[in-house]
């Protein structure tokens, strides 16, 4: 059996573009309805209509880095669609940034790694607390990033 179920959820990350958008897509190829979870609000809109709503489709703009924010996603979340039987944690940002800059590591840091925690603390008592007789999976994406020029 496979998290890919028709009828099945998936809430994505970083949905608007990318990764998070091709998962969005194959997700719908299968019949699932989805949890587009984004930053940019113009991006998810053309997302959603990219992907067709001929399922359930929902999107919501968030700042992943700020925890109040997933509180508020989860009650959104399990009010429109109940389970949640994919997570996908992909939102992520690459900066240009030095040694020097501090604030770049702090919003690096907040959005790719405080992210990836923020979901998984909110999400994960919600999918260990639902029925068990069907898949769930979390997953998370990631790159590798680091800075090229020191001087």
């Amino acid at each position: 059996m496979s998290v890919f179920t028709k009828g099945n959820t998936a809430l994505i990350t970083g949905a608007a573009s990318g990764i998070g958008l091709a998962v969005a897509k194959l997700a719908r190829s299968h019949g699932m309805k989805l949890a587009l979870v984004d930053n940019n609000a113009d991006l998810l809109k053309q997302a959603k209509e990219s992907i067709g709503s001929e399922q359930t489709t929902e999107t919501y703009t968030v700042d992943v880095s700020k925890i109040e924010q997933w509180t508020d996603l989860k009650d959104k979340v399990k009010s429109a669609f109940g389970d949640v039987d994919l997570l996908m944690l992909n939102a992520g940002i690459g900066a240009t940034g030095g040694w020097e800059n501090v604030a770049y590591f702090h919003k690096t840091m907040d959005t790719n790694l405080f992210g990836v925690i923020n979901g998984i603390s909110t999400f994960l008592p919600v999918i260990q607390s639902q029925q068990k007789a069907k898949p769930s999976a979390i997953v998370i994406t990631g790159s590798k990033q680091g800075i090229t020029n020191v001087s």
